[in-house]
């Protein structure tokens, strides 16, 4: 009995490191990321581009990311968007969202830099990715930083 207690003990106190760890790591914004392209390529001549990723997770062992931007001619910088989030390792469904997205300019460092904004109109949950190179978004903090991290932030067009 008294071997279970310790064997659970420790596995909440390396549980909360974890998270706690992972949650520091998250906000911060010193990372290299690769110099944003001086031209826009964000979804080039396509109505529908795809980017996926595995992006990371405090309580799951990583967070599957499919994100759809739409657009309704070549030449547009705003469209809709469809997202989905799924969380490895546990059994849960796939959190689903969608709503508009925007092309926005400029970084810290990059004033050129292509950003996307989900939902821009709504700042409380805007979430913004940067356009590292013609096929990369990269996940960026809700002031549009880059984040520090020892994990892959990234989604790949597909």
């Amino acid at each position: 009995m008294l071997k279970v207690l310790i064997v659970a003990v420790f596995v909440v106190v390396a549980l909360a490191s974890s998270y706690t760890f992972l949650s520091k790591n998250i906000r911060s914004n010193s990372i290299a990321y690769p110099p944003p392209s001086e031209v826009s390529t964000m979804i080039s001549q396509s109505l529908s581009t795809t980017y996926f990723g595995v992006l990371p997770c405090a309580d799951c062992s990583g967070l599957e990311t499919t994100i759809t931007l739409s657009k309704s001619s070549a030449e547009a910088t705003k469209g809709t968007y469809k997202q989905i989030l799924n969380y490895q390792g546990k059994s849960v469904e796939p959190l689903e969202s969608s709503g508009n997205w925007k092309l926005e300019k400029g970084i810290k460092d990059y004033p050129n830099a292509d950003v996307i904004a989900l939902d821009p109109d709504k700042p409380e949950v805007t979430e913004y990715y940067l356009q590292s190179d013609p096929d990369t978004l990269t996940t960026l903090d809700k002031t549009k930083n880059k984040i520090d991290a020892p994990f892959n932030l990234s989604l790949k067009k597909q």
